[in-house]
C-alpha cells in the first residue's frame, strides 16, 4: 500500500507543475523583496523564488479561507436549489 504524503514543499498540491500559489505574491499587503540573484534566472523561474515581506496573513491561511468561501457558496447553492425545487414540486404537482 502506498500513501501520498502532502507537504508544503511537495509537488502533490500543484500537480507537479512546480508553480507557486498566486496568493504568495499577491496577498494582502505583500511586497516582493528585491533579490539580485533572481536577475540571473529565467522570468518563470524567478517568479517562483521571489521572497515577500509585509503580508497581513500567510498565503496558506488565505488559501484555506478562499477554499472555505467556495465550499460555503457551493453548499448554500445546493441547499437553495433543493428548497426551490421542493416549492415548485409542491405548487405544480397534480392532486
Amino acid at each position: 500500500m502506498r500513501f501520498i504524503i502532502i507537504s508544503q514543499d511537495g509537488s502533490a498540491l500543484n500537480l507537479g507543475t512546480d508553480s507557486i500559489s498566486w496568493w504568495n505574491l499577491h496577498g494582502i499587503g505583500c511586497r516582493p523583496v528585491p533579490n539580485l540573484s533572481n536577475d540571473l534566472l529565467s522570468p518563470e523561474t524567478a517568479q517562483r523564488h521571489v521572497p515577500v515581506d509585509g503580508c497581513l496573513l500567510n498565503y496558506e491561511y488565505i488559501e484555506v479561507l478562499h477554499a472555505a468561501v467556495h465550499l460555503f457558496l457551493a453548499v448554500s447553492t445546493i441547499l437553495k436549489l433543493n428548497y426551490w425545487k421542493n416549492i415548485l414540486v409542491f405548487f405544480f404537482s397534480t392532486p
